[in-house]
């Protein structure tokens, strides 16, 4: 056909324009091509594609995808120089220029000249070298299925976000709030300083139903800053001070502790089939009345300003009111 510039070949296919080479080159060209067609290397080119499209995230794909191609190139060559000189043959790779454009999933004639010329001049490697090349086969296999078994692995691990059932505490919540309030110690420091808060604990609830994962997704007690305003007994005079806390994680650390020491969950259902799911668990910390601490003998205080103004002067004065709920 005059329809092509550079040769290929595709399956039982060979591609050629006759008009473009003189008829020794012609023949050589037919003899390299004919050898990819006789040893069936687009069946390899249309495999390599296949695993290409499923193990494209390894690099180790794109240089053996590499490496056959270089190979398929070699053995036609290797079929030609059985009737021609290597000088011959390689002034006719050598004189062809690379065409532009190729098409995809094909042997093409001329590709990667500067490698083949390089091996043609190449001495045959000997029987036992060969033996240590072939040893690349089962390495190459455990390589493969290394791949194979890692991807498995990783869509088997894979953290569900749609689930037909959600993963459930055994007995309910009614049973797991019971585990909360007997396992959870409120902790010293925190009842010391009067800590409250909500602890929002996310954890993966694994196949057989077993906590992994454990993770605080939102403090109890964040950093803040606040500011409040205090007033001179004398002077009556109001400052605005700005008070920040840098916060805790006292409170997360207990509920990290009680969550790891569950028992096993019911886990997740898709399909009818056990998976990993992610579960968010809060856990909220709220000291009783007697456990608040006292101030210098009160239990609960509030102070209050008022504003008082003099009938005969007109002067305003401020005066500060402390309430006394349940002072003994």
């Amino acid at each position: 056909t005059e329809g092509v510039a550079s040769p290929f070949s595709f399956f039982n296919f060979i591609f050629i324009n006759p008009n473009l080479f003189e008829s020794i080159d012609f023949e050589y060209i037919m003899k390299h091509e004919k050898a990819h067609v006789s040893q069936k290397h687009s069946y390899d080119i249309v495999f390599l594609e296949v695993l290409t499209a499923l193990f494209w995230f390894s690099p180790l794909i794109y240089f053996y995808k590499n490496s056959i191609k270089n190979v398929h190139e070699f053995l036609a060559d290797e079929a030609v120089l059985q009737t021609a000189s290597t000088p011959q043959y390689g002034r006719l790779l050598l004189k062809q220029q690379q065409p532009q454009y190729a098409v995809a999933y094909a042997n093409h004639f001329f590709s990667q000249l500067k490698k083949r010329i390089i091996m043609m001049t190449k001495n045959r490697s000997s029987k036992k070298a060969m033996l240590k090349y072939a040893l690349f086969i089962p390495i190459l296999i455990t390589v493969v299925s290394f791949i194979v078994a890692c991807a498995k692995d990783a869509k088997n691990d894979a953290i569900e976000q749609q689930v037909d059932a959600v993963p459930e505490f055994q007995g309910g919540q009614e049973a797991m709030f019971k585990f909360l309030s007997e396992n959870i110690k409120y902790p010293k420091e925190a009842v010391d300083d009067f800590s409250e808060g909500t602890s929002y604990i996310g954890f993966v609830v694994e196949k057989d139903g077993s906590i992994s994962n454990v993770a605080v997704k939102k403090t109890a007690q964040p950093p803040s800053v606040d500011t409040i305003q205090q007033v001179d007994p004398i002077t009556f005079a109001t400052q605005t001070k700005i008070i920040q806390n840098s916060g805790s994680d006292i409170l997360d650390k207990e509920a990290m502790r009680v969550i790891q020491t569950m028992p096993k969950w019911m886990p997740a259902k898709k399909s009818e089939q056990a998976v990993r799911a992610e579960f968010v668990l809060p856990v909220t910390f709220k000291m009783e009345e007697k456990e608040v601490p006292k101030v210098n003998g009160l239990s609960k205080i509030s102070i209050d300003t008022i504003q008082q103004m003099d009938p005969a002067t007109g002067k305003v004065r401020q005066l500060i009111i402390v309430n006394d709920s349940q002072s003994k």
